[in-house]
C-alpha cells in the first residue's frame, strides 16, 4: 500500500538546504525507525525542466508549492496512520516528528492506489535515478464527480502513452484518503519519468499535433495543476 507525503520548507528556510538536510539527515532517521517500511523514495524538487518543444501554452498553471515529496509503501493503512506502529514506539514517533517539524512548513499525507502504466526505469538503492521526474498533484474539474474524473484520467492514460513517447515511466496514483487535516483535497498524483532531459524536451510533445491532442483531452477533466520537477532518490526498494 502506497502513501505520499508532500512537504514544504519552513518559512525563511533555504529550500536547497532543506532538501539536502532531508535526504541526508531526516530520511535516514525514518529508514532506521520505520521498520515496517517496504519501499521508500524521496523526491527533491530541485531540477530545472528543459524547454519543451512544441509547447504552446503556459504550464504549469500554478507554482510548485512543495520542496520534498516522499513515497512510502507499507502493508496496511494502519501501519501508516498509527504513529506508534509506524515508528515502533511513541518515543521514536516523537523524535521523528519533532525532527521534521523543526524545519518543515506544510506537511500533507495521502493514501493512494498506484497504477503503473509504463516502467522502463532501472532504480538502484541509495542512488539518484537517472534523468528527471515530474510529480503532479491534481484535481478534476470542479463540476465532475470523482468517478467521472477518474474515468477521464483513465482515458487520458492511453492517450498519454501514445503521445509522450519520451517517457520511461508513467504512474497514476488515485487518492483514496486525505490523511492530514486541512490538507489540499487532491484527487490524484501523477508521475512522469524521463531518462534524460532530451527525452522530455523532444519526447513530451513530439509534434504540434501531439500538443493539440493532449490539450483537447485534458480540458475535459483536469483542473489546475502544479508540476514538481524532481530528482528521485531510491532509499529502499
Amino acid at each position: 500500500m502506497k502513501f505520499f507525503t508532500l512537504i514544504s520548507a519552513a518559512a525563511g528556510l533555504d529550500k536547497r538546504q532543506f532538501q539536502q538536510w532531508f535526504v541526508r539527515e531526516h530520511a535516514p532517521m525514518v529508514l532506521e525507525r520505520a521498520r515496517g517500511l517496504k519501499r521508500y523514495i524521496v523526491n527533491l524538487v530541485d531540477t530545472q525542466p528543459p524547454a519543451v518543444d512544441n509547447i504552446g501554452f503556459v504550464a504549469p498553471d500554478a507554482p510548485a508549492p512543495y520542496d520534498v515529496i516522499t513515497e512510502m509503501w507499507l502493508g496496511s493503512p494502519l501501519e501508516f496512520k498509527d504513529r506508534t506502529r509506524l515508528y515502533g514506539s511513541a518515543a521514536n514517533a516523537d523524535e521523528v516528528e519533532k525532527h521534521l517539524a523543526a524545519k518543515a512548513g506544510q506537511v500533507s499525507s495521502y493514501r493512494v492506489t498506484e497504477i503503473i502504466e509504463k516502467d522502463r526505469t532501472v532504480p538502484r538503492v541509495g542512488e539518484r535515478t537517472s534523468g528527471l521526474k515530474t510529480v503532479i498533484p491534481l484535481c478534476w474539474k470542479p463540476e465532475l464527480s470523482d468517478d467521472d474524473g477518474r474515468n477521464g484520467w483513465q482515458v487520458h492514460a492511453a492517450i498519454a502513452l501514445r503521445t509522450h513517447v519520451g517517457m520511461s515511466k508513467y504512474v497514476r496514483n488515485l487518492v483514496e484518503e486525505v490523511l492530514t487535516e486541512g490538507a489540499p483535497a487532491y484527487q490524484g498524483i501523477g508521475e512522469l519519468h524521463f531518462a534524460a532531459a532530451a527525452d522530455m524536451r523532444y519526447g513530451m510533445f513530439p509534434s504540434p499535433h501531439a500538443l493539440e491532442v493532449i490539450a483537447f483531452d485534458t480540458a475535459r477533466w483536469l483542473g489546475p495543476v502544479a508540476q514538481h520537477c524532481c530528482s528521485e532518490w531510491v532509499l529502499k526498494l
